[in-house]
């Protein structure tokens, strides 16, 4: 049985971006536990990295996805950006992660249409041309050992953004959203391991 890893950003002090009602932490909380019961009818085991409002090292984020034997990573988490009109969805994975790849590209074809724009970002290494907006994101994804893919679900700084993901319908077509990109990737993580053969 293959294993998923749910990892909702921030926890404790580390709130990450809070803007009006929305606070990050919370709302990423409240996405992986909403994806974790979506999960249910797949056969798979799912497990988070946090399950309350605790304060995690990303090293601790990944000592327990190993402890899990992760075969995939959702971590989670919400923008914010200084200019109010960035907006939509954007799934982060490594250049050479195919199934990460996959999954992200399946999230973007199924983002919400409130959320308006969804984009798939090739995490690459520090030595590239955009190398220093991708700092955060690589972080997070050097992170974990198994394919993973960082799901950044709207934009807090964006009004429309913002309010979609504080209304509970808005977070369940997002979770509805994660899921596709996980059974997408998981299918592909199936598809590349060998069959296992009986031997004369």
């Amino acid at each position: 049985m293959m294993a998923v890893v749910i990892d909702p950003g921030h926890g404790g002090e580390n709130t990450g971006t809070v803007a009006g009602e929305l606070v990050e932490k919370d709302i990423t909380l409240m996405l992986a536990q909403a994806l974790a019961l979506s999960l249910h009818d797949l056969p798979v085991s799912y497990h988070l990295t946090r399950y309350g409002d605790d304060e995690l090292s990303l090293l601790e984020r990944g000592q327990i996805a190993e402890k899990y034997g992760a075969d995939l990573v959702v971590s989670i988490h919400v923008n914010a950006h200084a200019v109010e009109r960035f907006h939509g969805l954007e799934a982060y994975h490594w250049p050479g992660s195919y199934a990460a790849k996959i999954g992200a590209d399946a999230m973007a074809d199924v983002c919400p249409k409130r959320l308006r724009a969804a984009r798939v970002v090739v995490a690459r290494r520090p030595d590239s041309a955009d190398s220093r907006w991708l700092e955060n994101p690589r972080a997070v994804l050097s992170a974990f050992k198994a394919p993973t893919i960082l799901a950044e679900c709207g934009y807090s700084t964006n009004p429309n953004d913002n309010e979609y993901l504080l209304d509970k319908w808005g977070r369940a077509e997002v979770v509805s959203c994660l899921r596709s990109g996980i059974v997408a990737a998981l299918r592909e993580i199936e598809e590349a391991r060998p069959y296992d053969r009986d031997t004369p």
